[in-house]
């Protein structure tokens, strides 16, 4: 298997994804076993780098998993691995997440080496902890929790499915970080929104 050609725009972006593409034999499947779980994926990413969290391993592995999409069970093949890298190419939290777990940390980039210690990172598990995914009912409960007298529970819910990019009425850390750092959502009352609720997650 190889993965497409990618207009990264940068030739080091471009080495970090092909790097990812020689994980699968290199860290993943060593012995060539065509599928492993989450156990074996566990096991084969400490080995490369002792210092990932388990919760970071498990939002990767769901990112994989294509046969139980948002799941840690079941198993993923080297299949699955290259389409899950052509899928989150371009969505910077997600690829961070992917060099962060897969990537000796000589080789990860400054971004992925540094994305757990990111201020949205740190926002994510201040009000939702270890959850690795957040449904609408959690999310508008803790935001409203904070007393947001200028945004009413409707906007929080359509600001939900916003960050909720893989349709499946949750969104992940990786999600949460893109909602709050990408230049706009291209919808001018969600910009709007997103702003407000900035205010009140990150006080001036």
């Amino acid at each position: 298997l190889a993965l497409n050609s990618y207009s990264c725009g940068m030739a080091s972006s471009t080495q970090q994804l092909k790097k990812l593409e020689h994980a699968w034999k290199e860290i993943l499947d060593p012995h060539n076993k065509g599928i492993i779980d989450l156990d074996e994926f566990a096991a084969s990413i400490h080995r490369a780098n002792p210092n990932v969290a388990q919760h970071a391993i498990q939002s990767l592995f769901k990112l994989l998993n294509s046969d139980n999409a948002n799941s840690v069970h079941g198993h993923i093949d080297e299949n699955d691995f290259i389409q899950g890298i052509t899928r989150n190419a371009n969505k910077p939290a997600h690829l961070a997440l992917l060099q962060q777990c897969l990537l000796p940390s000589s080789s990860a980039s400054p971004a992925a080496v540094s994305h757990n210690d990111t201020p949205w990172h740190r926002v994510y598990h201040e009000h939702f902890g270890d959850l690795n995914c957040v449904n609408q009912d959690v999310w508008a409960q803790r935001m409203l929790s904070l007393n947001m007298s200028d945004i009413d529970e409707d906007d929080l819910r359509l600001f939900h499915a916003c960050m909720d990019s893989q349709f499946r009425n949750s969104f992940d850390v990786g999600e949460f970080i893109d909602a709050f750092t990408a230049p706009s959502l291209h919808h001018r009352h969600m910009d709007r929104v997103r702003e407000l609720i900035k205010s009140h997650l990150v006080p001036s």
